[in-house]
Order: structure tokens, then sequence, then C-alpha cells
């Protein structure tokens, strides 16, 4: 095997020009897909950085009755987590967490600092099996009651950076949302939490919840639902006993509380790095990115496969003298087998550094405003994957000639070196041309119908006009604003900012849609009964002020939008949507009904005074949900909604002067335009339109170049017949076409196979597909006529280069 490895690497630094083409075309395909399998590994395959971590097991609330949109799980309110943690035997310890952004005291130029921040119990750590880097954990007093520690802990990454790697940071404070809190402790710097996508800078207890987050009641309410449970079974115990108590626990709490969902449980499953929920999506997208990869491999492999036939019939004598010397078939073929291997470990060592590269420029390319953070690295298992992939590289191509090798006519090969294998070649060649051209079609036809969907999302109105608009957020409750002077405030600044050069209208709201902030809960209507088993009716909630409708472009169909009337007296109108006037007063005039959130008094009474257009809520491609808009009075933490003209720099500029005009302590949380904030919702889209993009492109440049390989070899193969033909009375067009026939022959028969095989596979992209159909008749038309005309091109060079040759010198020729 040495003098096999040694003689292999002779004959590569003989032909560098070879060498140099199939190891750049095995590195491409190798590279695509240690790169897309890095992603998968970080966010599916990779366990959470803790101690044993299968024996951690993630709780969710299953609710198979459910009528919201995650119809299988939920997570917990603090009460129902307090329940299990006291009533449940099966388990030694329950751990709650959720992650919430929140904002640094410390800023530049007035524009607020964002930090992922993570609340969880006192006895996280301790579930996870973590031990701190500097300082402590939380304490069981510091988990019991509300407000009364406020203490940090904050993580490597944020130590090093933020707080310059001081070695005496245990005790420093640090101000989050305006509440001074204390460091106790460091996490180790492996510790980078235990979903994908969100790296923690600081961890808090859920007691400093309602300081921090402004959320006075998210302790005591049963129905703000916000918590994700973790957990450690005991050893006697099996998940399947542990799922029945918790299960037991859930229903018993649920009748506690009057609630009648007597079907609720609990569901254990494996702690994982993507929370349950999401699983689905990430496998799908990962499976179709897989996929694309994978026919990319398979069309280098063949154009790698291609390279090494047309070498080995031009070592036809080489390889007959080794055969006339003693060397059996199995000798020859493991020779070139070996050659092979060696081909595709060159292009996987060049891939897997050219995948550091490509993944450094994805995670680039992630939109600035996406809320999560990966932690890509290029551990045992993507070089495990990326070793195993280059081995079947080298014999997925390398099998091919191998076979034909071991079957070599000796006295064919004897006779006429450059004859001992071409005929094969050329048949088992143009083979896997027709493969290639086939498998280019499927990524292509992908490839578009993801770009002409993320234009038909750029296009889609949600709702809301993006153009023009920009919206910054303010945190007035950081600075002990009480609500009196939050409302004064608010109201100042939205004046201020109407009269500003180039604002054409401003509103307040409590946040904007398609966002990750959302709002949802069920409401009484006047004069219906609720569905079974249900408070109420279903609606997705915003707030919003006087003139927000005018300003984001939504239009008011019947009716009209809240005044500053609305906000001052005690009177409480709503606007709802078109879907929701569809679905409950069909037929009929909204106007003037009423809702209820909760008992039917003034205070909790709304009068729709309104009807706008339906948008989009939550994706782009929702269903219309129905919707209601309850007029905006104040909150501490909202954002302003500015229409401006021109450039949006100069606005935001002059919108943080008034603000530190005002009081220079205050910061904007956010500034952003619409079409930035509409960014985060088209992230799916365009990351699928991309990256199948530059993957089609990929395949296309491969598929061709292996046509035109294979017919310019077909014609230096037939040089004497084309000499021939041309002096017996053939012209040079009647040369071209004949050539032209062979190469295009071969394309329309991939074309054709191709076809079938999109038609099946488009199937799988109807979820990520937004106003475009899986078998689109302009995608299917296009993309087969494109081939065809680049695959005329590779063909044309070899046949024009066919019809220029001098009969003479074809008839002297031995080929």
């Amino acid at each position: 095997m040495i003098s096999d490895l040694k003689f292999a690497f002779r004959q590569l630094l003989k032909n560098p020009g070879f060498t140099a083409v199939a190891v750049l075309t095995l590195a491409l395909g190798i590279a695509g897909s240690a790169t897309i399998f890095s992603f998968v590994n970080a966010l599916l395959f990779r366990p959470p950085p803790v101690a044993e971590p299968g024996a951690l097991w993630q709780v969710w609330r299953h609710r198979p009755d459910a009528t919201l949109p995650i119809k299988q799980h939920a997570v917990w309110s603090y009460p129902f987590l307090a329940h299990l943690r006291a009533h449940g035997r099966s388990i030694p310890a329950l751990a709650g967490i959720t992650v919430e952004p929140v904002k640094l005291s410390w800023n530049r130029d007035g524009f607020g600092e964002s930090a992922q921040g993570v609340f969880v119990t006192g006895n996280f750590f301790e579930v996870a099996g973590v031990a701190p880097r500097m300082g402590r954990f939380f304490e069981f007093d510091e988990d019991q009651r509300p407000g009364t520690h406020p203490v940090v802990v904050v993580s490597h990454q944020f130590w090093r950076h933020a707080l310059a790697s001081d070695v005496q940071a245990i005790g420093r404070t640090i101000v989050l949302n305006g509440v001074a809190l204390t460091v106790i402790g460091v996490a180790p710097e492996a510790f980078i939490g235990v979903f994908a996508g969100v790296v923690p800078d600081l961890w808090l207890p859920v007691m400093m919840r309602p300081a921090v987050m402004r959320e006075a009641d998210c302790l005591t309410s049963t129905g703000s639902h916000w918590l994700v449970g973790f957990t450690r079974l005991k050893p006697e115990t099996t998940p399947a006993r542990a799922q029945a108590e918790l299960s037991a626990l859930t229903r018993g709490f649920e009748q506690s509380i009057g609630g009648n969902r007597l079907q609720d449980g609990a569901t254990l499953l494996p702690s994982l790095l993507v929370p349950i929920p999401l699983r689905g999506y990430v496998q799908g997208f990962s499976a179709l990115l897989m996929g694309a990869v994978a026919l990319v491999l398979l069309i280098a492999c063949a154009n790698a496969a291609n390279l090494q036939l047309a070498r080995a019939a031009s070592r036809g004598g080489e390889l007959a003298v080794r055969s006339a010397l003693g060397a059996g078939r199995a000798r020859i073929a493991r020779q070139l087998l070996t050659e092979s291997v060696l081909l595709a470990g060159l292009g996987g060592a060049l891939g897997l550094l050219l995948s550091v590269w490509t993944t450094d420029l994805l995670l680039r390319l992630l939109p600035s405003n996406l809320p999560l953070r990966f932690e890509i690295a290029i551990d045992g298992r993507v070089l495990a994957f990326t070793v195993a992939v280059t081995v079947f590289t080298g014999l997925a191509f390398g099998m091919a000639p191998a076979l034909q090798g071991g079957r070599l006519d000796l006295a064919a090969a004897l006779k006429n070196q450059r004859q001992g294998l071409a005929a094969r070649r050329s048949r088992f060649a143009q083979s896997l041309i027709v493969g290639q051209m086939a498998l280019c079609l499927v990524l292509l036809v992908a490839a578009t119908l993801c770009l002409r969907s993320l234009n038909e999302a750029r296009s889609f109105d949600p709702g809301f006009v993006v153009k023009d608009r920009l919206a910054v957020g303010l945190s007035l409750g950081d600075q002990g604003y009480s609500p009196a002077q939050t409302r004064e405030f608010q109201d100042r600044l939205l004046a201020r900012v109407e009269r500003l050069p180039g604002v054409n209208g401003a509103a307040w709201t409590r946040y904007l849609p398609l966002g990750p902030e959302r709002n949802n809960g069920r409401l009484q209507i006047e004069g219906r009964t609720s569905p079974e088993g249900e408070a109420g009716f279903f609606f997705e909630q915003f707030g919003v002020g006087p003139g927000y409708f005018a300003t984001v472009g939504t239009r008011v169909l019947k009716g009209r939008e809240f005044t500053s009337a609305d906000r001052t007296g005690t009177r409480r109108v709503a606007v709802i949507n078109e879907a929701a006037a569809r679905r409950f007063w069909p037929g009929e005039n909204p106007i003037g009904q009423r809702l209820f959130n909760g008992a039917p008094t003034p205070e909790n009474t709304l009068e729709i005074v309104g009807v706008v257009a339906t948008g989009s809520y939550r994706t782009l491609g929702e269903e219309p949900l129905p919707a209601i808009f309850d007029c905006f009075r104040s909150h501490p933490s909202a954002m302003l909604v500015a229409h401006v003209t021109g450039a949006s720099g100069p606005a935001f500029a002059a919108i943080r002067n008034l603000v530190r005009e005002m009081d220079s302590r205050l910061v904007l949380t956010d500034a952003t335009t619409l079409e930035e904030h509409l960014s985060l919702v088209l992230f799916p889209a365009r990351a699928s339109g991309l990256l199948l993009g530059v993957l089609g492109l990929v395949a296309l440049i491969l598929a061709v170049s292996g046509l035109f390989g294979v017919i310019a070899y077909s014609v230096s193969q037939r040089t004497r017949e084309v000499g021939i033909r041309m002096a017996l009375g053939a012209r040079r067009g009647e040369v071209r076409r004949l050539v032209l026939r062979q190469g295009m022959k071969l394309a329309a028969i991939g074309i054709g196979v191709g076809l079938l095989g999109a038609l099946a596979t488009t199937q799988l992209l109807r979820r990520l597909l937004f106003g475009i159909s899986p078998t689109d008749p302009v995608t299917f038309l296009a993309i087969p006529l494109l081939l065809l005309a680049v695959a005329w091109l590779a063909c044309w060079l070899p046949a024009r280069r066919a019809a220029r040759v001098d009969p003479m010198v074809a008839l002297r020729s031995d080929g």
C-alpha cells in the first residue's frame, strides 16, 4: 500500500494540470458538504455543554387540544413550575429557563447596547452540572422572593469583552434595563448555554424578572407562560414513569386553578440544543441543504471520474505493460483506486480549509439584527464527517476507472495505446454526463424557485409600508419613570418628532408585527359563547397609538383609527383587522361591537371603532389571523414609528438628539428601518435562495465543464474519422453538426431525466416557498432552456475545433 501511495503521488506530480483540476473539483463538493454539516452539527447533533448531557431532559407541557399555532408543546407559567417542583417525587431537581434580550446602561452615541439575558431558577446550574470559573452561582435565598437579591452571573465571553477580563469583576455593578445588579460569578468558557443560536451574556434569577422586565405579575399569573423546564431523573426512575407523574401533576394543577383541559400532560424529551418545537423546521431546512450539497458532490464525483477515465485511457500502454509483466486485474484496479483516494484526500484537505472560510462568510452574511448567535466550530464530529465524505468520494469516482483498468484488453492496448480503454470510457463518460445534467437541473430548479419565492416575499404587502419608515425603541422604566411621567414624556417626544423636518407622521406602538415580540390571547365577545374548554376567542393583540395606521400605511376599511381623545378618555376602544371581522361578524358591521378582556367591567371592555386591512403578524406566509389593536396609552418600553422623507440616518440622529435634550440619561434601545426589520422574516427565504443559488451555479459550472470535457475528448478520439469524412467530401458545417448532435443528445437526455426528478424533489420545498408553486411552469420551462443553451455553447467549441481539422494531418494520425 505504501508503494502504491508513493507511485500515485509521483503520477499526480507528473500531471500537475490534471491534479489541480481534479483536486479543485473535489474540494468544491467536499467544502460545501463540510460547511453545511458544520451548521447541522451545531444545531442538531452537538449536545449541550453540560455534565452528562444524555441524562439531562427537557420537560414540555403537552397540549394536543390546543388551537394555537404550536399545538403539541407549550411553555409553563411560574406557578405551574413551582407546583411541579413542590410535588414531583421522581425528579430530584427541576429547573426553569427563559431567554430575554436586555439593555446595558453603557452606550455609545446615545444608542443602547444589547445583551442576551437568560432568567433561570436558582438550581439551574446545579441541574446542568456546571461549575463557575470565578465566584459562585445562585444560592437558595436568591430564588425565593422577588426583587430581594439583584445579582447576576456573566458569561466568560462577556467577562472577557465587556469587563476586560477583570480579575476583580466579582462584586462589580452593572445596570440592566435600569436595574443595578451585582456580579457574583463568571461561567466557564465552554458553557455557552443550552439552546442553539442563543449564546447568553448574562444569567439572572427568575426572581429578578418582574423588576428587570417590568412585568409585575409574571411570577404570580397562571396565564403567563414563559418557562422551559429541565431536569435530571433519579437513577431508578424511567422517563416513562417521570412523564406519567408530571402529567398527573399537570392535570391536578389545571383543576386547582379552575381549568378544564384534563387531557394536558407533560412530555419528557432528550435535552438538545434546538428547542423541541423548532426541531422540525431546522431538520427540514438542514435536510434540504444537505441534499443540495450532496447533488453538487455527486456532480463533482462524476467530473472527477471522467477525468480519471480519460487519464486511464491515455495510460493504456502503461497498464498493458503492467499486465504483460504479470499484474492481475485486482492489482491494477488497486493501483488506480489508490490514486483516486489520494486525489480525494487532497481534495478533502483543501475542502476542509475552504469550509472554514465559507463558514465564516456565511456567519458574516447573517442579518445584523438577527437575535441569534451561532458557535460554529470544526470539532471531532465535523472532522469525522469530512473524512467519511472524502473516502466515499474517492471510492465513488475511483471505482469506475479501477474497474475499467482491471478489464483491459491487453492485445488492443499493446497494438494501439490510445484505444485500449477509449470505447468503454466513452460510453461510461456519456452516462456520467447524463447524470450530471439531470442533477444540475434538479438543483437549478430548486434554487430558482427559492430565489423567485424571495422576490415574491420582497414585493408582498405585509399590511404596512416599509419604505421610508423607521422605528426607535425607548425604555423609560430603566430610569425610574412613573406611569404618569412616562405618558407625559412620550406625548412631548411625539409632538417634537412630528415637527422635525422631513417627518411626515409619527406614532407610538408597543412593538412591531413580524418581529420576535408577540402577544396573543383570548377575548370574550359580547353575545357569543366561547369555544368549549376555552376562555374566549383567539386574537393577535397589539397596542398602537393615534396616527399609527396612517404612519405605517395600513388601510382603514371601516370606521376610524385612534385619536388623541382615545388616549385620555375613560372608554377603551379598539380596532380589528378584516380577518377578525369576517370570522366573528360575517355579513355584519362590527363597528360598535364590544369585547371583554376578562370580566365585563368598564376597564376590561373594548368597543370596536374601526376595521383595518389584514396584515402578516408572525410570518409572511401565514393564514390570515384575527387581530385586535388596543389604543396605546403608555408603557415604560415602547417604539416610536416615523414616516420620513429621504435618508434614515439624519432622522435617527435628530430623534436621538431630541431624546438626549429631554433626558441625557436615556438611550435609544433600538434603531431600525422597517426594511431592516422585515429582513428577519425574510431570512429563511434569503438564506435558502442564496445557498441554493450558489450551489446551483457551482453545479452548472461543473456539469457544463464535464460536458465540454467529454465532447472534447470524443473529438480527439475521432480525429482520424473526421479526417476521412472531410477527405470524402464532408463539409465543415456537417462536421460541426455531427459533434453538436452528439453533445446535445446527451444534454437532452439528462434534462429529461432531471425534469422528472425535479417534479418530485421540489415538493419538499413547499414549506419554504412563498407566493409560488413547487411546479411553477415558468421555472420548469426556463431552466431546461438555459441548460440547453449553455450545453450548446459547451458543445460548439469542440465542434468548431473538429471542423477546423486538416484532413491530411488527421489521416496521418494514429487516433
